[in-house]
């Protein structure tokens, strides 16, 4: 079993984890809040989601690359100095700027959430944005420096922590107390971390490969304005999107389509934030190695094909019943829309597997460029197809952005990246697509067709794509986290 498998299995364990623990958390609040304290507490999260946003400049990606080249390269002074000029660069002026916007509060957040009062309580909340802002600095070296188990260990920690400070707070103080535990719960994300990189080795002494400030922050600034740029990119292609369905296909079937890519987002979560924590670190120390680039993104993208075939096959199956659990049976019509739309998310999956090399590698620009490729053609068929199709046109051009996406990475690393998928991807891709594509044709013939079809078709993948090696190490891992659990 691949390393990156594994990695997908530990992290998927602890985001299981930490979902259950938000439900809760959310169940709580709501129960204790109401609609209107809900309302207000949301308020205060989005802001403090936005004051967030604006700190340390989209660098964390930027950390992570140097954070690898250290442990790479041998450089403990290094890694030393980078965490320095970090500190004294980024999260002292941004601590500072956080508590100046605290600090005046009481002028103008009235004004700007919409509701009285509390106005403590949310100087605390916006305060606590410093915490956290330093805790990401903590989590990004973790991630560079890929001590992945402690990683997630300090995510479990955080989870149980958080929620055994949430809950109490709310009980007692309601919504006060739900705005301190916003506070808290930055405090216990910046402790995890923390314990946790103090309990990470340092890079083996080697040569010395100190870079100089100059380049350290033209380095963390590049990774950072890219992030920042695709992420107002993101938000905006999202909002243009939007709009142009509740215009022209009505606020109503807007709102199935965002039902929809609410589904795909929540389950890509668990093969998304592996790739975060495993392949962008692991192709970065490789990097300089077209060989060994080119075997990792084969190890990485199987891996996500693995995951990523029977999700899909899940999700087709059972939608029905996850449109009614996830949302209502008034979502019902966003069920046709799921099986146009899980198309798109098999090319995303296996594009962005491939894709992290190019950002890896430092071709930020053509990173960029794909992205903004993505979005063109993904508002270009919408708005082509939006009058004739109505809101399908939204998934079908998901599913042609993907698609064009996919290509654009698959074709850009073979001739710049010297990138090849082996036979044995090249067969889990086309039968993973065909896999997918024969259940989703099955659901014409009716739902019990699918519950039929779907299952015979993804053990005959299994059997065809599946090493025993691999079947192999998830008995062993499942084995093992069994055993530890009853001890």
């Amino acid at each position: 079993m691949s390393a990156f498998l594994r990695v997908t299995m530990m992290f998927g364990s602890v985001t299981m984890l930490t979902l259950l623990v938000r439900i809760a958390r959310t169940k709580v609040t709501a129960l204790e809040l109401g609609p209107d304290g809900m309302a207000s507490l949301s308020q205060v999260t989005d802001l403090q989601g936005l004051v967030g946003s604006l700190l340390l400049f989209g660098t964390e990606l930027g950390i992570v690359a140097v954070v690898t080249d250290a442990y790479t390269k041998r450089s403990p002074t290094l890694l030393e100095s980078t965490l320095r000029l970090v500190r004294t660069r980024l999260v002292w002026p941004s601590a500072l700027l956080v508590l100046a916007v605290a600090a005046s509060a009481p002028w103008w957040c009235a004004q700007v959430l919409g509701f009285e009062g509390h106005t403590f309580p949310i100087m605390i909340a916006l305060a606590s944005v410093a915490l956290s802002t330093a805790g990401r600095v903590w989590n990004s070296a973790l991630t560079g420096a890929r001590v992945f188990k402690l990683l997630a260990r300090s995510q479990i920690a955080e989870a149980l922590l958080s929620v055994s400070v949430v809950v109490p707070f709310i009980l007692l103080w309601s919504l006060d107390g739900a705005l301190y535990s916003l506070a808290a719960a930055n405090g216990v994300y910046l402790a995890t971390r923390w314990w946790a990189f103090r309990r990470t080795p340092p890079p083996e002494s080697g040569p010395d490969n100190t870079l100089t400030d100059q380049v350290t922050i033209r380095l963390l600034m590049a990774f950072g304005s890219a992030t920042i740029f695709l992420g107002l990119l993101g938000q905006a292609g999202t909002l243009l999107l939007r709009r142009r369905l509740i215009a022209g296909a009505g606020i109503d079937d807007a709102g199935q389509f965002q039902a929809v890519f609410g589904i795909t987002q929540q389950y890509a979560t668990l093969v998304l934030g592996a790739m975060s924590s495993f392949a962008f670190p692991s192709y970065r120390a490789v990097s300089g190695d077209r060989a060994a680039l080119c075997n990792l993104t084969n190890n990485v993208l199987r891996g996500v094909l693995l995951v990523t075939v029977p999700t899909l096959v899940g999700l087709l199956v059972c939608r029905e019943w996850v449109i009614r659990v996830l949302y209502a049976s008034s979502f019902s019509s966003a069920e046709w829309l799921l099986r146009i739309q899980l198309f798109g998310d098999f090319f995303k999956m296996a594009g962005w597997a491939i894709g992290g090399t190019i950002l890896a590698s430092g071709f930020l620009r053509w990173h960029v460029s794909i992205d903004v490729l993505f979005w063109l053609v993904l508002l270009g068929v919408a708005e082509a197809a939006l009058g004739s199709l109505g809101v399908a046109a939204a998934s079908i051009a998901f599913v042609c952005a993907n698609f064009v996406t996919f290509v654009s990475v698959w074709v850009f690393t073979t001739h710049r990246l010297d990138f090849k998928i082996n036979r044995n991807n090249l067969k889990l891709l086309w039968l993973g697509f065909a896999t997918v594509s024969g259940t989703n044709a099955s659901l014409s013939l009716g739902s019990l067709a699918g519950y039929v079809v779907g299952p015979l078709l993804l053990l005959v993948w299994a059997v065809l794509c599946i090493e025993g090696s691999e079947w192999r190490g998830v008995r062993e891992y499942a084995r093992s986290k069994l055993g530890n659990w009853r001890g």
